[in-house]
């Protein structure tokens, strides 16, 4: 979840005079999710901080002083670690050791028998699927990620998912899904809509490895996200045909 929030606060940090906070805040929500040790979300946050970041001195008008307070907050949380090196050492065991004895198949942490499950699913009805409660097939995973009398199978990829529980026809409507959200960014970009978009791009991102459309509070979060692109896209067309109408007029 925290990674879904680090555009809010550069969004802020452009529209305010003073920055500064809502810097130090992105920073923080930052930290909180490397804190968190998913390897998933740390990999999107990493790329995202960069772009954010890139984005945000390309647009502020405040570039030293912004670059000022990011080196204060970067040496402020350096001089913690160092003051509490014990409890980050201990904080980050799990995340230290993946580290040194990385491999592929320690980073995917049992997702390839997962996806293998998801793919055999799929072979068995490619067209609808096998909906999100059938019994899974092939050489499956460890029987707790399958709790379908409650749960639906999950297959830790968002479009792994769609294929195996809903076949082409369903990834077919996603894919349509995406381009009617994603297009509306490419006409006549404004601040808001581009925070819009990186928030999709963001759950996009983290969705790779797991299926966070599927989840609740990833899930309000999307739907936030879709409301509030839709009433940007209204904005947007009626100053559009209000300019449009001026024009005529004059």
């Amino acid at each position: 979840m925290m990674v879904f929030t680090l555009p809010a606060p550069i969004y802020l940090a452009l529209k305010h005079k003073r920055p500064f906070f809502y810097l130090g805040l992105n920073l923080l929500f930052f930290l909180s999710t490397m804190i968190c040790q998913s390897r998933n979300a740390a990999l999107v946050a990493m790329i995202g901080e960069v772009i954010l970041l890139v984005y945000f001195f390309i647009k502020t008008k405040y570039r030293l002083l912004s670059l000022v307070t990011i080196l204060f907050f970067v040496l402020l949380f350096v001089a913690c670690a160092f003051l509490f090196s014990n409890l980050v050492s201990k904080m980050f065991a799990s995340l230290i050791w993946t580290l040194q004895n990385f491999s592929i198949e320690i980073l995917a942490s049992g997702r390839f028998d997962v996806y293998q499950c998801a793919l055999d699913n799929f072979k068995t009805s490619p067209i609808f699927g096998t909906s999100f409660m059938e019994e899974p097939v092939g050489i499956g995973a460890p029987p707790d990620y399958f709790l379908t009398d409650i749960i639906p199978a999950r297959y830790h990829d968002t479009y792994l998912q769609l294929l195996s529980s809903t076949g082409i026809i369903g990834l077919i409507g996603y894919l349509y899904h995406r381009y009617v959200t994603l297009v509306p960014f490419f006409q006549h970009k404004t601040s808001e809509k581009w925070l819009y978009f990186f928030e999709i791009l963001v759950m996009i991102g983290v969705s790779v490895f797991d299926c966070h459309f599927f989840n609740i509070g990833p899930g309000i979060i999307y739907g936030l996200a879709l409301c509030h692109h839709d009433q940007v896209n209204q904005i947007d067309q009626k100053e559009r045909y209000l300019f449009s109408f001026e024009k005529a007029m004059n």
